[in-house]
């Protein structure tokens, strides 16, 4: 569900939008922690945070925070979004 939020919001506003967009997903882990990095470039000119979040990255944000004990961090370049996902580890598997 994350991931598709995230895939979502970007076919329609970020580098998934444009013929030029490029999309780096990249994840590393240590023994507390998996870390999700979604990285966009080459799309529109990000001209910063929106002022509104909407209910999917609302949704998205609760779940990590209270199903995996984790967060969300929006970095908003303006070259593309930076979205930081971190959840337990422990929390992933039974």
């Amino acid at each position: 569900m994350i991931i598709h939020e995230l895939a979502t919001n970007s076919l329609s506003y970020g580098c998934l939008s444009a013929q030029t967009g490029k999309l780096d997903v990249s994840s590393r882990s240590d023994d507390e922690n998996v870390v999700i990095v979604w990285a966009e470039s080459g799309g529109p000119k990000v001209e910063g945070a929106p002022e509104l979040m909407g209910f999917g990255s609302n949704y998205v944000s609760q779940t990590l925070s209270n199903q995996f004990q984790g967060a969300l961090k929006y970095d908003w370049q303006p070259e593309g979004l930076v979205a930081t996902l971190r959840m337990r580890s422990e929390l992933l598997s039974d």
